[in-house]
């Protein structure tokens, strides 16, 4: 998942033998934040660098006690581990792990680029069973009008006895499937009218917060209408010819950020009762940045054509293969809130 988006990650390194020989730490980030009060924001997790396999646990309570004794234990929306980094430093935080767990943080070690490897659809496994990554958008398992997605779950999983793993964009993975037994459960599902597959690469990664009417946080509706807003996007993609490099998309009814979507390429968060939204810009496909607001109080049925003044740029300027978040880090956020009409 979203590794910048915790207070405390590690991103385990392998020895030519495969075996796991150390970690890169990061510490600091976290996503709950208030509209129109900027003393609390979003924040990427920083980087404090490698240790080796035996000196997590250290590390990791160094980490801990640091935040137990420099947190604010005063304000609740100020008690976040990020507001410790923010306001002391990283290099302040670092000296204060390494004094406390008495474990040398290499910086000199280079952090290999991250890749996002897709775990939908058929991939064979290395035990020679296929493992099936079933697109569930938003996490939602339940049987729909005409389509009997829980029913049709339980069925094929337990008919062959599978595993099953749950993805950090809210999708399965269905474990363990005999080849010869995947063609019968692709057909099974084609007969219950319950596709696997994600409708489009816009979709793919999408995700969205229960909101209304189940969470008492919530200002707006969320995952009821991510659907309709994710077909309104896509047609967008579509008469721009900018499809196939759909940008990640992630959608909340509250500032809160429980869907992460301050670190999607395009962030839709709740702002007003009656369906206003603001919309974040600035993050990257990999969750490494976080976005900032590049428009306010948009209703809901105005997002896929605010989003079309940003794509119509991208389309124009950016490089053939460029992602939407690469595109928008290449300016200055000022740009795109001139464009969206938001200053």
């Amino acid at each position: 998942m979203d590794i910048y988006a915790n207070d405390m990650g590690f991103a385990a390194t392998l020895s030519a033998d495969g075996k796991i020989d150390g970690y890169f730490v990061f510490a600091g980030g976290g996503f709950g934040m208030t509209h129109n009060k900027p003393e609390t924001f979003a924040r990427a997790a920083s980087l404090l660098g490698w240790i080796p396999e035996n000196a997590l646990i250290p590390v990791a309570e160094a980490i801990v006690t640091a935040h137990r004794d420099f947190g604010d234990r005063t304000n609740r929306k100020h008690a976040r581990l990020k507001y410790v980094l923010a306001e002391k430093g990283v290099e302040w935080f670092r000296t204060e792990v390494e004094s406390r767990s008495n474990v040398k943080l290499d910086t000199n070690k280079t952090l290999p680029n991250w890749s996002i490897p897709s775990y939908l659809g058929w991939h064979e496994r290395e035990d020679g069973t296929l493992s099936l990554g079933f697109h569930t958008l938003a996490g939602r398992i339940k049987n729909f009008p005409g389509k009997p997605l829980k029913s049709a779950l339980k069925e094929i999983i337990g008919n062959y006895k599978l595993g099953v793993q749950i993805t950090a964009d809210q999708d399965l993975i269905l474990l363990g499937v005999q080849k010869s037994d995947r063609e019968k459960i692709e057909a099974r599902l084609k007969e219950l009218n319950v596709p696997w597959e994600s409708p489009s690469p816009l979709f793919d990664r999408a995700l969205a917060c229960p909101a209304l009417p189940t969470c008492a946080l919530a200002l707006t509706e969320s995952e009821r209408s991510f659907p309709e807003v994710l077909n309104g996007i896509q047609k967008v993609l579509d008469k721009l010819g900018l499809s196939d490099r759909a940008p990640v998309v992630r959608m909340t009814g509250c500032p809160n950020g429980c869907a992460r979507p301050y670190s999607a390429e395009v962030g839709i968060v709740g702002q007003q009762a009656g369906g206003k939204y603001s919309l974040f810009f600035g993050a990257d496909s990999e969750g490494t940045k976080v976005g900032e607001y590049v428009a306010k109080k948009v209703p809901l049925a105005d997002i896929p054509a605010q989003l079309e003044k940003a794509f119509v740029l991208w389309k124009e300027e950016g490089d053939s293969d460029e992602k939407f978040g690469d595109f928008v880090n290449r300016f200055p956020l000022e740009r795109f809130r001139e464009v969206l009409g938001s200053v």
